[in-house]
């Protein structure tokens, strides 16, 4: 078959603290043109090391030693990506790849609307316009009506569905999607993959590189699967049949104590004139896990969000421990573990600068950082080091340990373990489970993983369009006939 990229024999070292590390090793990969090929394998297996050679955006001097190839098969021959100057690669990387990467937000200006960004690519008339106000239109996004909105306004699955929309309506020879669903529902997975899929299968016969910790989504679109392992590729061939089965997890009993949290009346935000969350009265007792699930845009990191202030509220009553809690003092309560949480640390800090920080502006007496670090099985001498130092896994503990530094009444958690692969997501969720339990610290955990969430949480609730649709515990929602819980069970 006609291949567009072939990598060579290729070898890499990442420069440490007075230390290098092998983070590729001997690696042979071909990119065939009209071909998807998915790239798994766990957090920090090399797979997004591939992805940034490829687009030449690699930290200056961080990489230590390369060896090897990456050819590149145009109308001129191959031609070496490795060998070419930092001019000459982002020249060669607008006119033939494509990228989306794992968090979307960072591709868009806050301050500027889609309109703005739409012009800034091209897209806003002719026929790049023309194809991206189609696939807009795929995606279940009417251009007209978006337009004049921002960035922040859109869900973490609305900006990933708008980049697709942007990078495909340039028509790149190649296009890498790095782990592009994690913050996707399940139906809307659907839909992105297929059109992943569609994209390879046009006339000019674009390749895709799917990268991905996620096996299923591999089995779904992929043409040829690679699986890579402490940089090493470990098998490669056609997409593995289905889903590894996740291991059943005993729910913790809830004891009889009063509720921690209890909300009489809640609506915050504004879309289209209405509040963006309303939710009906609600408690929460100590330990108890409270999931939420919807799909994207639905209104579930909205809820978060109006609980801590962070949106405008419309009407807000509620009580933490008996005692009516104004709403100017309504954060003080509350602690949130991020989709993306190497973002919100800073990176010119020490974890424990970080740390030091939270302990300092507190308003009770709380844990050390040190007894923290030990709840999420982290040890004292990582408060040294910056959060650039951290794998996937290892920062999202950190957040989780930020968050109960504060000596949070509730915990919230917005997506935490979508883009964590298999392994780490269950020894996450574990976490989460103990630390509750353990603490009689109640939470709230949002995701688009409604079997996750049925799994691990004591009671489920179903967001559609600001509102909850559904609230039970999981015999409830396998009984349940309304289509829209249907499709986010399927």
């Amino acid at each position: 078959m006609d291949p567009l990229v072939v990598i060579r024999s290729l070898s890499v070292n990442v420069r440490g603290q007075g230390s290098t590390t092998r983070v590729l090793e001997d690696v042979h990969l071909t990119l065939r043109r009209g071909k998807v090929t998915a790239l798994t394998g766990p957090s920090g297996s090399g797979k997004s090391t591939i992805a940034q050679l490829l687009l030449g955006i690699w930290p200056q001097g961080q990489y230590q030693r390369m060896s090897g190839e990456i050819l590149w098969h145009g109308a001129q021959g191959p031609q070496d990506l490795l060998a070419l100057s930092g001019r000459q690669r982002r020249h060669f990387w607008q006119g033939g790849i494509g990228a989306i990467f794992q968090e979307p937000d960072a591709a868009f200006n806050p301050v500027r609307s889609l309109s703005a960004h739409w012009a800034d690519w091209g897209a806003s008339s002719g026929e790049t316009g023309q194809r991206l106000e189609m696939l807009l239109s795929r995606m279940g996004i009417d251009a007209g009506e978006w337009k004049e909105r921002f960035p922040w306004q859109l869900s973490g699955g609305q900006q990933q569905r708008i980049l697709l929309a942007m990078v495909m309506s340039r028509q790149p020879a190649l296009l890498i999607a790095d782990e592009p669903t994690a913050s996707l529902d399940r139906h809307h997975q659907r839909s992105f993959l297929e059109l992943l899929k569609a994209y390879a299968g046009q006339g000019m016969r674009p390749s895709v590189l799917l990268i991905t910790h996620d096996r299923e989504a591999a089995a779904t679109v992929a043409d040829e699967w690679v699986a890579l392992e402490e940089g090493r590729i470990l098998a490669s061939g056609t997409p593995a049949s289905g889903p590894i089965s996740p291991t059943r997890h005993q729910r913790r009993e809830l004891s009889d104590s009063p509720p921690v949290l209890h909300v009489t009346s809640l609506q915050g935000g504004y879309h289209k004139g209405k509040p963006a969350i309303r939710v009906p009265p609600f408690n929460l007792r100590p330990g108890e896990i409270l999931g939420v699930a919807g799909a994207s845009g639905s209104g579930k990191s909205s809820l978060l969000r109006a609980l801590t202030g962070l949106l405008p509220w419309q009407t807000v009553c509620l009580q933490v421990a008996g005692r009516d809690i104004p709403p100017e003092e309504m954060n003080r309560h509350f602690a949130m573990v991020y989709q993306d949480p190497g973002r919100t640390f800073n990176p010119a800090l020490t974890i424990g600068e970080t740390f030091d920080e939270i302990t300092r502006f507190r308003q009770a007496e709380g844990p050390d950082p040190r007894q923290v670090l030990e709840w999420v099985s982290l040890s004292g001498e990582m408060l040294q080091r910056r959060p650039h130092q951290f794998s996937g896994g290892q920062i999202q503990r950190l957040a989780m340990a930020r968050a109960l530094l504060s000596h949070p009444s509730v915990l919230l958690l917005d997506e935490p373990f979508s883009r964590l692969d298999a392994s780490l997501r269950e020894s996450f969720l574990d976490l989460v489970a103990t630390v509750c339990s353990s603490r009689n610290l109640p939470a709230i955990l949002v995701s688009h993983d409604l079997p996750a969430l049925a799994q691990w949480c004591h009671r489920l609730w179903i967001v559609r369009e600001g509102t909850v649709c559904f609230e039970g515990g999981v015999r409830e929602l396998e009984e349940s006939q309304d289509p829209y819980v249907i499709s986010l069970r399927a």
